[in-house]
């Protein structure tokens, strides 16, 4: 198993980056999204005050739940509603202007019309008052979603 080294903030090329992809954030099935740890949580806070120097700042975000919670939450509409709600809430204060989904290993043919849907409700919240990008997986949604 290799080792991830991880880039100091500081020590980021900014000016020869199209965007930045911050690895990650974790989404439940109640729509509460966190950092796995305090480190990661001070990292995306320190890229914050280094926002300016990059056009495009993408928080990766996780889906942490089974198929049937995954399922239970794309086939309501308040749920999905929601989730596109903590997903703005979360990124908001740390300048992030896009997002990635990586959820891609919970839909299925019951859930993708109702994922893509909220693809759209989240595009439409990510339009709303900033600029943003959301893309999921290795499946770039027209590479990426912009808003």
């Amino acid at each position: 198993m290799l080792a991830v080294q991880r880039l100091d903030p500081s020590n980021i090329p900014f000016e020869r980056c199209t965007e930045i992809i911050v690895e990650h954030a974790i989404i439940d099935a109640n729509a509460t999204i966190q950092f796995p740890s305090e480190q990661q949580k001070e990292i995306a806070q320190q890229l914050k005050s280094l926002r300016s120097r990059t056009r495009g700042m993408i928080l990766s975000m996780r889906c942490a739940m089974d198929r049937d919670e995954f399922a239970q939450m794309m086939l309501s509409a308040a749920k999905r509603l929601k989730l596109a709600g903590s997903i703005r809430s979360f990124i908001d204060p740390l300048a992030f202007n896009g997002v990635e989904l990586r959820c891609a290993h919970l839909v299925s043919k019951a859930t993708k019309m109702q994922f893509a849907r909220f693809l759209r409700l989240l595009n439409k919240e990510m339009k709303t008052n900033a600029t943003g990008d959301v893309d999921i997986d290795d499946e770039r949604i027209t590479s990426i979603v912009s808003c």
